[in-house]
C-alpha cells in the first residue's frame, strides 16, 4: 500500500522494544528477606506457636502506621486467642520484638507496633537502600520491567494530525502521551505497535492539494515543506471563502500589485464575514507575500476554487490516478516534514494507515454492507443521510443512561450523506474493526473535543464486533489552551512543535552556560 511505501521510505525505522532478561522482582525479593529475619524472631519470642504457620507479609495499606504488615487473626486464634485478648497478645508479641529487634544486629526490621489484629513494620531504611540500590543499577534498562503482560498486542494510535499542516503544541502534547504510552505498556511486556492515521480525505485536505498542484512548479518552498504547505492551505481557504462572499481574484491580485490599498467594499450582505477575510488575506500577505502572490495568480481564472477541490477529492475518493498522483504528492511531502518534526522528540511510528485507502480496498462498502440489514440502521432519503439510531441500541442493549451512563436521547451515528458518500465518523469506524481484529487491546489517543464521537465509534464497534467492542478505549486530554492567542489552521497561525523544541534548547543551552560561568 501507499502507506507501507511511505514507511519504508523514511529513514530510521522505529525500532522494537528493548528486549531483556526476565528481570528480578525486587519488591518480592525484599518480602522474602523480610520473612528471613522476622521468622526467628517471632519464633524465639513465642516458642509456643512454632507448631503454627506465620501469616503472609505484605506491603501495608496504610504507610502512615508502617511499610509492611501482617494479619495476625489465624495464627492468634490457632494459638487459642480471640477478642480482646488475641488484641492484648499481639500487643505483647510486638513489645517482645522490638526488644529482640532493639538488642540484635541491625537488619531489615527497625520496630513493630500492633494495631488491632495487624502487627505492623517500620523497615531500616539504610538496609532497604543498601539492598535495592545496587540490584536496580544491576538491573540497568531492565529495572523496573515484566513480563507480566507478554504475550499480549496494543495498538495504540497518536498524532494523527491532518496531513495538510505542520505538527503544533497540540499536536505534540497527543504524540508525547502516546510515545510515553507506548513505552509504559512495553515495560510490563505488552507488544506494542503504535499506528497513525492519515486523513487524507475531506474539504481541507482536497483545497490544499489542488493549491499545492498549482504551485509546485512553480516556485521553490521556502520553509520546512509542512510549514509551507499549511500556508498554502490557509491562503487557498481564504481564496475560497472571499470567492463565495462574491470577491474576485482578479481583482484582488490587481489591487496587490497596483500597491493599491486592499480594503473589504463599504457595503456587502455580510460585512461581518467580509471583514474577517480581508483581515486574513492581509495578514497572509504579510507574512508569505511570495507564495500568496504566486498562488493568487494561478488561481485567478478558477471561477469557483470550492467546486474544483470538491471536484478534486471526489475523483481522489474514487481512485482516479491523476487525483491520487496530486493527492498523495502533497500529503507525502507534508508528513515527511511532520516527520523531520517527530523525529526531534524521537517519535515513530510502526504503520501509517491512510484514510482513503479504506474505501479503495472495499473496507467500506463490507462494514456498510453487514449494517444494512441491523434493525437499528436508517437509510438515508433525499434529504437526510443514513444513520444508527444509537439510542435505540442502548435501551435494548441495557446499557446504563443518566448519571454515570450513556445519555437517555443519545445522538445517532450518522454513516452515509444524501449523496451516498460515507462520513467521517462512520470511517473510524471501519478503522477501528481493522484494529481490534489485530490487537487485545487498541488506544485511541484523541483530545476531549472527540469524546462524544470515539463515543459513538465505541457503540458502533460493540454493534458490529460484540465480542471485541471492550478492546477500543479512548485516552481522551484536554486540548492545549494558549493565553495570549489562538491557534488556527486556516489562518496558518499556531505554535509549532519545532519552534518550541529550538526556543527550549536555547533556554537550556543559555541557562547552562550561565551555570559553568558562575563556577568558574
Amino acid at each position: 500500500t501507499w502507506g507501507a511505501f511511505f514507511v519504508m521510505a523514511l529513514p530510521n525505522a522505529p525500532t522494537p522494544a528493548p528486549q531483556f532478561a526476565a528481570p528480578r522482582d525486587l519488591a518480592h525479593e525484599l518480602s522474602s528477606l523480610i520473612r528471613q529475619q522476622f521468622d526467628p524472631l517471632l519464633r524465639t519470642v513465642d516458642p509456643a506457636g512454632s507448631a503454627f504457620p506465620i501469616p503472609q507479609v505484605a506491603r501495608s495499606r496504610d504507610l502512615s502506621k508502617g511499610d509492611y504488615s501482617f494479619m495476625f487473626v489465624q495464627y492468634l486464634k490457632a494459638c487459642g486467642k480471640t477478642g480482646p485478648a488475641a488484641i492484648e497478645r499481639l500487643l505483647e508479641l510486638s513489645r517482645l520484638l522490638n526488644n529482640e529487634l532493639a538488642r540484635g544486629t541491625p537488619g531489615f526490621i527497625s520496630t513493630t507496633e500492633a494495631t488491632g489484629l495487624y502487627l505492623n513494620l517500620r523497615l531500616n531504611r539504610g538496609s532497604v537502600f543498601r539492598f535495592v540500590v545496587p540490584a536496580a543499577l544491576a538491573m540497568g534498562p531492565s529495572f523496573g520491567h515484566s513480563h507480566v503482560m507478554a504475550g499480549k498486542k496494543v495498538v495504540i494510535e497518536h498524532t494523527s494530525s491532518n496531513p495538510n499542516a505542520p505538527l503544533h503544541i497540540g499536536n505534540l502534547r497527543n504524540s508525547i502521551l502516546g510515545m510515553h504510552l507506548t513505552r509504559l505498556m512495553q515495560a510490563v511486556g505488552y507488544e506494542v505497535q503504535q499506528f497513525f492515521y492519515v486523513n487524507d480525505m475531506g474539504a481541507q485536505i482536497g483545497l490544499t492539494a489542488l493549491g499545492y498542484s498549482k504551485i509546485y512548479h512553480v516556485i521553490e518552498p521556502t520553509k520546512k515543506i509542512d510549514q509551507w504547505i499549511g500556508l498554502i492551505y490557509a491562503i487557498m481557504n481564504t481564496f475560497s471563502e472571499l470567492q463565495k462572499l462574491g470577491i474576485s481574484l482578479a481583482t484582488m491580485l490587481f489591487l496587490l500589485e497596483s500597491g493599491s490599498v486592499i480594503e473589504p467594499p463599504a457595503e456587502h450582505a455580510d460585512p461581518a464575514a467580509v471583514k474577517e477575510y480581508f483581515g486574513i488575506f492581509e495578514d497572509l500577505s504579510n507574512r508569505a507575500p511570495v507564495l500568496l502572490r504566486a498562488l493568487l495568480r494561478v488561481c485567478q481564472d478558477i471561477p469557483s476554487i470550492h467546486r474544483d477541490a470538491a471536484e478534486l477529492n471526489l475523483r481522489y475518493e474514487q481512485n482516479e490516478p491523476n487525483a491520487v498522483a496530486i493527492f498523495r504528492k502533497m500529503v507525502n511531502d507534508c508528513l515527511s516534514g511532520n516527520q523531520q518534526t517527530l523525529d526531534i522528540y524521537n517519535v515513530r511510528h510502526n504503520q501509517w494507515d491512510y484514510e482513503s485507502e479504506l474505501a479503495w480496498e472495499g473496507s467500506n462498502d463490507r462494514v456498510l454492507n453487514f449494517i444494512r440489514p441491523s434493525p437499528y440502521y436508517v437509510p438515508q432519503t433525499a434529504t437526510q443521510g443514513s444513520f444508527l439510531d444509537l439510542t435505540r441500541f442502548i435501551r435494548d442493549c441495557g446499557f446504563k443512561t443518566g448519571k454515570g451512563g450513556y445519555m437517555k436521547e443519545y445522538p445517532p451515528l450518522y454513516i452515509l450523506r444524501p449523496d451516498g458518500s460515507t462520513l467521517y465518523t462512520f470511517r473510524d469506524v471501519v478503522y477501528s474493526i481493522k484494529k481490534v481484529a489485530h490487537a487485545d487491546l487498541v488506544l485511541n489517543i484523541i483530545a476531549r473535543e472527540q469524546d462524544l464521537a470515539q463515543q459513538k465509534v465505541n457503540l458502533a464497534l460493540k454493534l458490529v464486533c460484540p465480542a471485541q467492542g471492550d478492546r477500543l478505549i479512548h485516552m481522551s486530554y484536554e486540548i492545549v489552551k494558549l493565553t495570549n492567542t489562538k491557534m488556527s489552521s486556516r489562518r496558518g497561525k499556531y505554535l509549532l512543535a519545532d519552534d518550541l523544541f529550538d526556543k527550549l534548547a536555547r533556554v537550556v543551552r543559555q541557562k547552562t552556560a550561565r551555570s559553568f560561568a558562575a563556577e568558574e
